[in-house]
């Protein structure tokens, strides 16, 4: 199904199951998104503000264009989605043991891609990144913490300020600006 343009309501969303849906310019504000899930869905251009993803679902969909800021992914699900040219500004994303909150688990997001998505001010803690897409990405002031970069490519990626804590960084790929950027954001200088 084909939506245009819809500003959906909590009960339009919730404890949902959308399968190959489309979801053009469409308004999700504030919603709980609360046991609901998507496969294979379509989301251009559209608009989480203020929203959760409380044991949500989501299943190869993409997000092209759309603001997904300042959300808590800790109670998500995500399986091979595509956030490339989203706004994710300010994300957690982490997961938890069971029902606590400060026991971490793997967060495995390495079938998912990032290319030119603007995750500034956000953090990736205990994330599976191996062989992720993050080119062109905003990743200022960004950190990854106790994640796999394996293989993980940075090329062209905005660095000034990212931090990178006890990250297993293997063949982990990093363009020259990328590299002069992130050591000069740590106060090194190109002599």
């Amino acid at each position: 199904m084909l939506y245009k343009q819809k500003i959906f309501t909590q009960d339009e969303i919730q404890g949902q199951d959308f399968e190959g849906d489309e979801f053009l310019s469409c308004k999700f504000f504030g919603l709980n998104f609360h046991f609901t899930g998507f496969t294979h869905c379509q989301f251009e251009t559209c608009d989480f503000s203020g929203s959760s993803f409380n044991i949500a679902h989501l299943d190869n969909c993409s997000f092209s264009g759309s603001k997904l800021s300042n959300i808590d992914w800790s109670q998500a699900t995500i399986k091979a989605c595509d956030f490339s040219g989203a706004i994710m500004k300010n994300c957690r994303l982490v997961q938890f043991k069971n029902s606590s909150r400060t026991q971490r688990k793997k967060f495995s997001l390495n079938d998912c891609k990032f290319k030119g998505t603007d995750l500034g001010d956000g953090v990736f803690e205990l994330c599976n990144l191996c062989e992720v897409n993050f080119t062109k990405a905003n990743l200022i002031k960004t950190v990854f913490e106790f994640c796999d970069l394996k293989k993980t490519d940075f090329v062209q990626a905005k660095l000034d300020g990212a931090q990178f804590i006890d990250c297993k960084i293997e063949q982990t790929k990093l363009s020259l600006e990328g590299f002069v950027a992130f050591g000069q954001s740590k106060g090194f200088e190109l002599a």
